[in-house]
């Protein structure tokens, strides 16, 4: 948990680079956990719809890229968050599967 001890400066120029590159990375995820199910529920169609990708957490503090999705449908927001140590370390397919899985069950409590 190197991260959580050393809080990182997002206006550095390096952090900023690795917050576009873990970007980058996480939109090929996104768009696989979207084409996961053959026919999805509308409403989880228009959830992967609002998704907004950011490099870096908000907080900007932790090495970690984050996916935002918006809907009337979860009652508010679903944050799904991503060490870039993790993006780096497991394969697209692998973290398409585990988005996937994530926010349809977000969905489903939902309901």
């Amino acid at each position: 948990m190197r991260h959580l001890k050393n809080p990182v400066d997002p206006k550095s120029p390096g952090i900023q680079r690795k917050s576009r590159r873990y970007s980058l990375k996480l939109r090929p995820i996104l768009t696989l956990a979207s084409r996961q199910y053959p026919r999805p529920h509308p409403a989880l169609a228009a959830l992967y719809r609002t998704a907004v990708i950011e490099g870096i957490s908000p907080t900007g503090t932790s090495r970690t890229a984050v996916i935002t999705f918006k809907g009337a449908s979860l009652g508010g927001s679903l944050i799904e968050s991503f060490e870039w140590n993790t993006l780096d370390e497991v394969p697209e397919r692998e973290m398409a599967r585990i988005l996937s899985w994530a926010v349809s069950e977000a969905l489903k409590e939902a309901r």
